[in-house]
């Protein structure tokens, strides 16, 4: 196993007597990384991920430091301690309520406070981040949530705006889950739901997220969308997946349908909230032109036999 530090502070002695204690106390391998600056340390969290991170109380502070908000995605897996010059519950207090572990003063640092603060807060940093996974996970399903979805959504739009390409969001509901839930439960019914989203997963690539944002509908974004017919391409395999074969649950077949919307980036908007709309409304337009065509019921139940 190996643990990867951080160590930044201004003072290269306060560095040096931090590695000794890390790489002497612990049998565990530590990769340590060390910075002098405010800037330095700021671009290192920005461009690696590191296990615990040791951050002097004046570079988390300083305007150069972009980071200082330890909530934030970049540094969602680092466990943070805050190194001070000075005893203060202020500083401390500040430093906790940011998201930071710990907060120790580097004149009382010895190996064993050391040892014991770095343990507990990668284990505060576990616990937290066991909890957020779970926060932004849908129980029934175990994909995304829309909290997850929105986060995730919002990496990607900024990702294609970079690289000036488009990005498409996918807004499905499954036709026929009521007709389901009435006549053999809700029970049954949430476990079509769960056999759907692991079908729509299937359909996507690594690069795309999926979310269930209700108790029908599933959102999706695709970026490296390179052709108009892309989409269309997407929504038939889509429809194909969940509605072509019969689900079997408890000795039932159930068919289904799925209506689904699209809006593409930048075309139909360049905003997450109004492009989910716009594929949500298109969504109900097919959905209303479906109930509007006589067909056959979408769902069908074969006993088993």
């Amino acid at each position: 196993m190996t643990i990867r530090f951080l160590i930044a502070d201004r003072d290269p002695a306060c560095i040096q007597r931090l590695t000794s204690i890390l790489t002497d106390s612990t049998d565990t391998y530590c990769k340590i990384v060390s910075r002098t600056s405010a800037a330095e340390a700021s671009a290192a969290l920005k461009s690696k991920c590191y296990d615990v991170a040791l951050l002097a109380y004046d570079f988390v502070t300083d305007p150069r430091f972009e980071l200082f908000d330890f909530h934030g995605p970049t540094t969602n897996r680092t466990a943070i301690i805050i190194l001070s010059d000075s005893p203060r519950k202020d500083w401390a207090f500040a430093a906790l309520q940011k998201g930071a572990q710990d907060f120790i003063v580097k004149d009382t640092i010895d190996s064993f406070g050391l040892i014991k603060a770095v343990t507990y807060a990668m284990f505060l940093k576990c616990k937290e981040f066991e909890l957020r996974v779970s926060a932004l996970r849908d129980p029934l399903t175990g994909i995304g949530n829309r909290n997850l979805f929105d986060e995730q959504a919002a990496t990607l739009l900024n990702q294609a705006k970079r690289g000036q390409e488009k990005a498409a969001i996918l807004f499905m509901d499954v036709d026929g889950l009521k007709a389901v839930n009435d006549t053999h439960g809700h029970a049954l019914g949430d476990r079509l739901l769960n056999q759907v989203a692991t079908r729509i997963v299937g359909q996507m690539r690594e690069s795309d997220v999926v979310a269930r944002v209700g108790g029908d509908e599933f959102v999706a974004m695709l970026t490296h969308i390179n052709t108009p017919n892309s989409i269309t391409l997407i929504e038939h395999k889509l429809n194909h997946a969940v509605s072509q074969t019969p689900y079997r649950i408890d000795g039932i077949d159930i068919q289904i349908g799925m209506s689904c919307g699209s809006a593409i980036y930048p075309d139909d908007s360049q905003e997450i909230s109004d492009l989910i709309q716009i594929a949500d409304k298109r969504m109900y337009e097919k959905k209303a032109r479906k109930k509007a065509t006589p067909s056959p019921s979408p769902v069908l139940y074969w006993s088993k036999s």
